[in-house]
């Protein structure tokens, strides 16, 4: 009887383990209902997933990043409402129903100084006495519309305390700071961050914020390269000022102690981006600081032309991908955007299309304001891939368009590779 007893305990065991990977194995996917975060697959490995009903009544696996988190469409963010890239808040006192309650602007900057600090001077440093210093023009390449200077870095050899001195073209209440690092060593990231105001009549300085900055995906990993941003929310609720002076005290610095023979090092602080952002229905343009001495002319009877916008990206279908792959795999799809040559995101990954199929992918990307009108344009492009995990990405074409006056535009080519047709919208309001 033994035998047998042996068989049933085998048996028992090969049941025990099909029950447990077939659990595995049901976990829920994004967008897929759950009753809990646990029923969510990846919420080990991916904090960030969390079972949320946000309204619909179904409770759904979302990704549910934290304000000031880095996001490709709304729906990654707790908040709901992804803005150039970040998580930002959505007021629920505004009416949902209307996208310009909700959104906000960059107030688009104008460089008025430089502010250099002092050279690092800890202990094993061996920095160079007389370094190099960054010019207002570099400076405002920052400043400019985001993403219309893919790549920009900004130095200051001057690195603690440097800063600059900045005046909004677009006046309203400051409600966010984005700052990004620059790309490549962590140890230049600002750690620290001080705002003043200066008001136009007295000439005063008055500190309205300041406090750490945080870039915790290169914290994490120091040797990661790759640029971050975040979100400072502004605590003061009227800080609607002329102009601005933003500095940083202080630098993350983990070089290695100066050798005896070395040469001088520059230690600087470097960034590769700045904007302020306001809510795009309390923001004008921007007065001037005092009369010109000639006459003001009368208003004229033509309004001003508009040419600043929010900027909203949808990726509709892809039909008819072309197989990169070969007889063996159908291909697996996605899809990176850009907007004015930089990187703002991509879709999910549709995997096994088949070369006479189609996916709809309905994504949303929010690149912040763009300028398009009188002499400007927004470009935008986007590239298709086959992810492969063994042999890399597989380059399946691209498409672009260009938009001269703010409008919606639905658009749909082909992206050269083969039958591959891809779906967009691009909106300027």
């Amino acid at each position: 009887m033994r035998p047998v007893l042996l068989c049933k305990t085998v048996l028992l065991l090969s049941l025990y383990a099909a029950l447990d990977f077939n659990a595995e194995a049901a976990c829920s996917k994004l967008g897929e209902i759950c009753q809990e975060d646990c029923d969510c697959c990846d919420t080990e490995t991916k904090p960030g997933i969390k079972c949320e009903s946000r309204g619909t009544g179904d409770r759904k696996c979302y990704l549910s990043n934290k304000i000031g988190d880095q996001c490709t469409e709304n729906s990654d963010c707790k908040s709901q409402w992804c803005s150039g890239g970040i998580c930002v808040p959505k007021f629920t006192h505004r009416p949902r129903s209307d996208p310009k309650m909700m959104s906000y602007c960059n107030m688009d900057l104008s460089v008025l100084e430089v502010i250099n600090g002092y050279l690092p001077n800890g202990k094993g440093t061996c920095a160079c006495t007389n370094p190099s210093m960054e010019t207002k023009s570099s400076a405002q390449n920052l400043m400019s519309t985001p993403y219309t200077y893919p790549g920009t870095t900004y130095s200051n050899n001057y690195a603690l305390g440097s800063g600059f001195v900045i005046r909004p073209l677009l006046s309203g209440p400051v409600r966010f700071m984005k700052i990004c690092t620059a790309n490549g060593d962590s140890n230049r990231d600002p750690t620290s961050y001080k705002i003043q105001r200066k008001c136009a009549e007295t000439g005063s300085l008055k500190t309205i914020q300041e406090g750490a900055l945080s870039f915790p995906m290169r914290e994490k990993n120091p040797a990661m390269t790759d640029r971050e941003c975040t979100l400072v929310t502004i605590t003061e609720k009227k800080s609607f000022y002329l102009e601005y002076h933003i500095t940083f005290p202080t630098q993350r610095f983990g070089d290695p102690a100066c050798s005896p023979n070395a040469s001088c090092i520059d230690y600087p602080t470097s960034i590769s981006e700045l904007s302020l952002l306001g809510h795009c229905t309390q923001v004008a343009e921007a007065q001037t600081l005092a009369p010109t001495p000639a006459p003001t002319r009368a208003p004229t009877r033509a309004p001003t032309n508009k040419i600043s916008f929010n900027g909203k990206i949808k990726v509709k279908c892809i039909y008819n991908p072309c197989d990169k792959d070969g007889s063996w795999d159908e291909s697996d799809v996605y899809v990176k955007v850009y907007s004015n040559g930089s990187y703002i995101g991509k879709t999910s990954r549709k995997n096994d299309i088949k070369e006479d199929r189609s996916y709809c992918y309905n994504t949303y990307f929010y690149p912040g304001a763009v300028n398009v009108g009188s002499g400007y344009s927004w470009r935008v492009e986007f590239k298709v891939y086959d992810y492969d995990s063994s042999t890399g990405d597989d380059y399946m074409g691209s498409i672009s368009y260009t938009m001269t006056s703010a409008r919606t535009y639905n658009g749909g080519l082909g992206t050269g590779c083969k039958n591959t047709r891809l779906t967009y919208e691009v909106k300027a309001y």
